[in-house]
């Protein structure tokens, strides 16, 4: 809860820190998602079904947000599996859109270790395409390091 009141407060003074005399921009969504199992950089963590809620709350250039991950396992008692919380700013830099982002992973009924991950995402428009490119350094190291990802879609 403590990393959710700060993601707020933090939204909020960089609200205040729009041009003068201009409204920030401000943008909202949440989410539900039912998905039959989870699988996260292409390992399935869990088999059963999970709901993934999330909220997303953008101040200009600003995007904090947060997702759960609930593991509902043969239709029973619902179990909290994960929180994240994040943040990103995203600009324009020589026709890329690169966002600088920040993460933090909690695990309230696992065995897992919270962690950080401090990052960078490259999105590209090629005409019909998009090319993107990402880069993640987990500042705790809690679950291997350096992660890398590109996509063309």
């Amino acid at each position: 809860m403590h990393n959710l009141k700060s993601i707020v407060s933090l939204a909020a003074l960089l609200g205040g820190c729009s041009v003068m005399g201009q409204e920030p921009t401000v943008s909202t969504s949440a989410d539900l998602r039912l998905e039959s199992n989870y699988i996260w950089r292409g390992i399935e963590v869990y088999r059963n079904p999970t709901l993934q809620p999330s909220v997303e709350v953008g101040v200009d250039a600003f995007t904090f947000g947060w997702w759960s991950l609930i593991d509902w396992p043969g239709g029973g008692d619902m179990v909290v599996k994960e929180h994240d919380y994040y943040a990103y700013y995203s600009f324009e830099s020589s026709g890329w859109e690169v966002s600088p982002f920040y993460y933090h992973f909690s695990y309230p009924n696992e065995v897992f270790d919270v962690t950080t991950e401090v990052g960078v995402v490259l999105d590209r428009s090629l005409g019909e395409w998009n090319l993107g490119f990402e880069l993640a350094f987990d500042i705790d190291a809690a679950h291997g390091g350096i992660y890398a990802g590109a996509s063309l879609s």
